[in-house]
């Protein structure tokens, strides 16, 4: 609950964190196989809404992420992202 919390205040762009941010699932969201996503996707996934969010700015997108510039870059690397 904590790492859901701490994101939502990364990715809140006001005051108020909204049900937007939390990003909660039901279970037929959750994938056509009904996994529960790898530490992996959600890595990834919150890496590319990062990016847009701070408009392409990597030291931002990094900071937002609550990670260094460097460790940024490995992940990118890791995940295939541009």
């Amino acid at each position: 609950m904590r790492n859901v919390l701490e994101r939502a205040a990364i990715f809140s762009d006001g005051a108020t964190i909204g049900v937007s941010q939390l990003h909660l699932e039901t279970p037929s969201e959750a994938g056509e196989s009904g996994a529960p996503e790898t530490l992996q996707d959600l890595e990834r996934r919150a890496i590319e809404q990062a990016l847009p969010r701070s408009d392409g700015s990597r030291k931002e997108a990094a900071a937002n992420l609550g990670i260094g510039l460097r460790t940024l870059y490995d992940k990118l690397k890791r995940y295939g992202i541009t």
